[in-house]
């Protein structure tokens, strides 16, 4: 039976999610009643970044599942406000975060979301394969609009265990200090390692954005993969890692390609009854 979800509101504090990971994965490792895997999910929102203050850090443990939204937080007279949430599913895979913040007067806003999906998995060679080449993805799309320099936003699968040979971390970072991120992320961020028979390897999924100015909008989804040669299989602690298969859910653009398309048909077959 999984755990209740262990949940800590705090306010006026910007939570460092690299502290929060750090616990939850203590706290798997060392508690007995514990589970090794769940989601990470933190989301802030701070409109002028003094008051009207809401930040919701949760650490869930022994989840497949979660969700979470700072809901429309606004500063007056100033008008300000910000935004923040995103869901974490280890059955598909899936990770989805979004991020806004506005500006005017003075001060400054931020908002920010994170999401860790953490579970263990065991690899099973078939008899007379000694090694076998694993592969790990992580399918990136999203959009950016109006992010002001000194936005964070990074994706990546960090890898810790035994048995395996090869990175230990695959990521990129999209933005950080005074670069901006591109208005369309589209990529898949990609790296292998090579394991034995019995290794255990804890995976580590992550998706993170911090802003004070414009857009992040990763809702679409962030979805993990595994490759792997024909015969090997795995086992997950949760028992339940990428054991769905994601929603289909429309890239960023699709729907306005489709639009597209539809009013070119439109346009034509007007053409073909005017003639």
């Amino acid at each position: 039976m999984a755990m209740p979800a262990r949940r800590t509101k705090l306010l006026n504090r910007r939570t460092n999610p690299r502290f929060l990971l750090a616990v939850f994965l203590v706290l798997g490792a060392s508690a007995p009643a514990a589970h090794g895997y769940g989601i990470l999910a933190q989301f802030q929102a701070l409109p002028n970044g003094i008051d009207s203050v809401q930040v919701n850090a949760d650490v869930f443990d022994g989840e497949l599942f979660t969700s979470g939204d700072t809901g429309l937080v606004q500063s007056f007279p100033s008008g300000r406000s910000a935004r923040a949430f995103g869901s974490g599913n280890l059955s598909t895979g899936e990770m989805r975060i979004f991020a806004e913040a506005s500006t005017g007067g003075t001060g400054g806003s931020f908002a920010s979301a994170v999401i860790n999906v953490v579970d263990t998995l065991t690899f099973q060679l078939p008899a007379g394969m000694s090694t076998a080449t694993i592969g790990f993805g992580l399918d990136v799309h999203g959009t950016t609009s109006g992010v002001a320099p000194g936005a964070l936003l990074e994706a990546g699968i960090d890898l810790q265990g035994q048995g395996f040979i090869g990175p230990t971390s695959f990521s990129e970072i999209f933005a950080a200090g005074g670069n901006v991120p591109p208005a369309l992320i589209d990529t898949q961020i990609f790296g292998e390692i090579v394991v034995s028979d019995g290794a255990s390897i804890r995976v580590v999924p992550s998706l993170r954005a911090d802003l004070t100015a414009g857009t992040i909008d990763f809702s679409n989804t962030a979805a993990v993969s595994l490759t792997m040669p024909g015969g090997v299989t795995f086992t997950s602690e949760s028992g339940g890692f990428l054991s769905q298969s994601p929603a289909v859910v429309p890239e960023p653009g699709t729907n306005l390609l489709l639009l597209g398309g539809l009013s070119i048909a439109w346009l034509f077959g007007l053409h073909k009854r005017n003639t």
